[in-house]
């Protein structure tokens, strides 16, 4: 059944894929942005929706109200100052689940003979908010990291390097030491390896794949501002990754600001 649904999931975003691209080149700059970023998250999107209405059918109706009214313009207003774009999704998503469990409550009393209910009488059987938040918080964390990740391969495939294979050989052997995985993660890629070679291999691979990850979450915040950077990374728990990456982004901020100051 889960298989199933990731297939229907995946081809839900080939399909929105498509539309997004005819939009192509229209709009402002922070609307354009948000059609990829919606893309890049969108499975996080509708496994949040999922969790709220506990039923995969109309989760997936209910997003695809969604997009129709991000096409249309509805989150036009959006913006990074008024806050994150993951903040908007899951709270015009909430709205959305709201509206749908109120009009099916309304919906029953009217057949029922009962007068229509007013919008303060109606519950929604959003009890598992607290979880279905807390799930989507991990959803979006391990797409940050999966877009994080393919940025890295892409970029091994453009220069001829092994970072990502060598983080991921690291990962499948957590418990063995450099002196162990040097020659098999050379035999591997077929090209002898010293232990003190996999080592300076292994942490400039973890630089630059954390560079990689405070790019991504400065992308999807619209601001590469180191305080908003940081405080992402603390709430989504990755800044144990980028701590360094951190120093010298925000090095690197003071250093850009002291020559801007400089007559």
């Amino acid at each position: 059944m889960e298989r199933k649904n990731t297939s229907r999931l995946s081809a839900i975003q080939t399909c929105w894929a498509l539309v997004f691209d005819a939009h192509a080149g229209k709009g402002d700059a922070i609307v354009t942005a948000q059609e990829r970023l919606l893309m890049r998250y969108y499975r996080s999107v509708v496994r949040y929706m999922r969790a709220l209405v506990r039923d995969p059918d109309v989760a997936d109706e209910l997003t695809h109200e969604f997009v129709v009214r991000f096409l249309r313009g509805d989150l036009r207003q959006a913006n990074p100052s008024r806050g994150r774009f993951r903040d908007l999704l899951k709270k015009a998503l909430r709205n959305l689940a709201i509206d749908y469990w109120r009009r099916k409550q309304s919906e029953k009393k009217t057949h029922a003979g009962a007068r229509p209910l007013r919008e303060r009488e109606v519950s929604t059987p959003l009890s598992d908010e607290a979880e279905a938040d807390e799930l989507f918080l991990r959803d979006w964390r391990k797409e940050i990291m999966g877009q994080a990740s393919r940025a890295l391969a892409r970029l091994d495939d453009r220069r001829g390097q092994q970072y990502f294979a060598i983080l991921h050989f690291k990962a499948a052997h957590p418990k063995k030491h450099s002196k162990e995985l040097a020659p098999l993660f050379g035999a591997s890629v077929g090209k002898p390896m010293t232990a003190a070679a996999f080592r300076q291999s292994l942490r400039r691979a973890r630089e630059k794949y954390a560079d990689l990850l405070i790019a991504e979450v400065a992308r999807s915040l619209h601001t590469a501002d180191p305080d908003a950077v940081e405080a992402e990374l603390v709430e989504l728990a990755l800044l144990s990754f980028c701590r360094r990456s951190m120093l010298r982004l925000r090095g690197a901020k003071t250093v850009a600001r002291g020559k801007k100051r400089t007559p």
